[in-house]
Formats: structure tokens, sequence, C-alpha cells
């Protein structure tokens, strides 16, 4: 059986390479189960001893997905069972089946970990503690209530998402008593609503007409635009190129209509960090060509975070190309513009 989940496991993870993306802003149905192992241990005599024994479970989950934190909010169903090791008349095995209420907030980190608590509530049946509630005069035999941790690592395709996850949980007020539930949890979802947000998406009031593909592209990396490890701020060279483009600019404001100024940045470091750092360079650029009075209603200044590689490599050169901007001449453009741009970009990639 173990090695049966293991290699599930691996499959799943080598075929995450149809990915559906990391959700944002976006709510997911999710199906599971989970198994693991339960112990109860107790001070009270009349309990018979400890109790261990393996757990299942069924899980139905709503799944709602923000940039940094998710909540999960659904219910399960547990088969849960105890036995201790005596023999004869003191052997008890305790069995308790029961749905149960479960909300689950969870800090998102990295592109697929997250980790957070975890509360059960037991509707009918409570969690089974003691043998019996004539021995038990404190009436502490069963729990409502669990709390616990779970870690989950979140694997997307291109139709659904799986989750493979670790949870422990303990049970609350049962006095003299401890419990502690640890399972290997798996969960499959599907999309049940899709806010369809993407950071590259741009509305432009402009003639209330949304322009979502560049007509040209003039990318400014290491050629002309310059960023050490973790800055946004432009180099002496770099301010130079900028003032002399944003003067062709201002010089032919007919020639164009608008540009989107996009900020990258290389793969180190946590998403969170190189998004607001590649905000922070388009920003950098941006500011070049207001100080020289190109229309700032023709100008969007947007982050990609490292979400947009030009090189997977992981050497020092191929995280200089990484940490780029990119002009995105979007509408109207004429090509004697382009070819100035091109001949400015050549002149300072000498």
């Amino acid at each position: 059986m173990n090695k049966f989940f293991i290699i599930l496991v691996l499959l799943f993870v080598s075929f995450s390479s149809y990915s559906a993306g990391n959700p944002t802003y976006d709510v997911y149905g999710f199906v599971g189960a989970g198994i693991g192992h339960g112990k109860i241990s107790t001070d009270v005599a009349a309990d018979f001893g400890d109790k261990s024994g393996f757990q299942k479970k069924f899980t139905a989950m709503a799944n709602y997905y923000h940039r940094d934190w998710a909540i999960a909010v659904g219910g399960g169903y547990y088969l849960l069972e105890f036995e201790n090791d005596l023999e004869g008349a003191n052997k008890y095995k305790l069995l308790t089946d029961s749905f149960y209420f479960d909300v689950v907030p969870q800090y998102r980190f990295g592109k697929r970990w997250s980790i957070g608590g975890s509360f059960q509530y037991f509707f009918g049946q409570e969690l089974l503690i003691a043998p019996s509630s004539s021995l038990n005069v404190n009436n502490e035999k069963t729990s409502s209530t669990l709390v616990g941790l779970i870690v989950d690592y979140d694997i997307p395709f291109k139709w659904f998402r799986m989750k493979v996850g670790l949870s422990a949980h303990k049970a609350m007020a049962i006095g003299d008593r401890s419990v502690l539930i640890s399972m290997l949890n798996f969960q499959f979802g599907v999309p049940v609503y899709d806010s369809d947000y993407t950071p590259t998406r741009v509305v432009y009031k402009i003639k209330e007409v949304v322009k979502m593909i560049p007509a040209e592209v003039v990318i400014l990396g290491e050629q002309v635009v310059n960023f050490d490890t973790g800055k946004h701020r432009l180099k002496a060279t770099s301010e130079k190129f900028l003032e002399a483009l944003a003067e062709i600019l201002t010089d032919s404001p007919e020639s164009w209509e608008l540009i989107r100024i996009v900020g990258h940045t290389d793969s180190r470091g946590n998403d969170k960090t190189n998004q607001s750092l590649s905000e922070k360079r388009a920003q950098s650029v941006k500011e070049i060509f207001l100080s020289a009075r190109v229309g700032r209603d023709r100008l969007f200044a947007i982050g990609m975070g490292e979400s947009q590689l030009k090189l997977d490599g992981k050497s020092a050169s191929d995280h200089k190309v990484n940490r780029r901007v990119e002009l995105q001449f979007v509408g109207h453009l004429d090509e004697e513009l382009v070819e100035d741009v091109r001949d400015l970009v050549e002149t300072y990639s000498k």
C-alpha cells in the first residue's frame, strides 16, 4: 500500500509540467481522501491503556485562492479506529464514523506550497476516546472538535489541480487524554469560478478600447538598461539612453499611440519580492519619460516578477538577461519611429 501511494505521488509530480498556472482570485472545488495513523494517549486507568490504529477520511472542500493566502471551507467523513494491545476482557477497539465540518486558512509561499491551520467540528457521533461512559465519571469519553496544522503542495494540470499534503490534528477538551491523528491527504480539484486574472492585462481608457497585444516590442535588457541584483535604480548609461528615447517620443507624438513598460526579474528570490521589484523597475523607466514630458496618459507601467524568464539557466549571465525592462508599443506605430528606436538601441548597445 505504501509503495503504491509513493509511486502515485511521483507520477503526478512528473506530469505537473502540464501546468494550469498559479491560481489567483479563483475558486476550486476539491474532493479527496486521506489515510494515516492515530493514537490516544491516556493517564486514566479506566481507559485500559493507550490505543492506536489506521485512520481514513473522505473530503469535499471549496478552496478560494488569493495571491498570498488561501482558505478552504467544507467537510468530510471520518472512519477512525483505535485499539489497545491488551488481551481478553481488557482489550478495547474504539470505532468512530462521523461527518465533520472543516475550515482551513493557509498562507501561500513559493509557487506551490501552502501552510495553515485547520478547525474540524464533528456532527452526529463525536470522536470516541474512552471505552465506556460508566467508567468515565468526568464525561470525557468524546471530543467534538479537532485543531491541526496542514501543509499542502499544489500540482497544476491542464484541466484540474491536485493537492498532496500532510496534516496533524489533536482533539480538544478531553481531560487527561490526548489524541493525535496524522494523515497523508490527496485532493483533486476543478475550477468553480475563474477570475481570469492575469498581471499582463491592462485596460486602456483611451478610445475605450482594451489593448492586449503589442504591435511592436523593444527589449531593453542588458544592452541598454542594466539593473544590479535586487536593485531597481537605473545606471547612468541607462538614464542617458532613456532620455534620448524620450526625446524621440516627444518629437513624434503622432507616430505612436501607447507604451506599456514591463519590468522583469531573474528567478532568484521569492515571488512576492520579485513582483514588487519588477514593478519598481518599470516605474523607474516611466519616471524618466514623465520627466521628459512624455504624455502620462499614454504610459502604463506593470511588473511581471519572474513569471516570464527569457532564459531558464542559472548562470550569472542568464540572470543578467532576465533582469530587464520591455517597452511594448501598443496600437498605432509608424515604421519610421520603429527604425529610429532600433537605431538608438544599436547605438547604446555598442
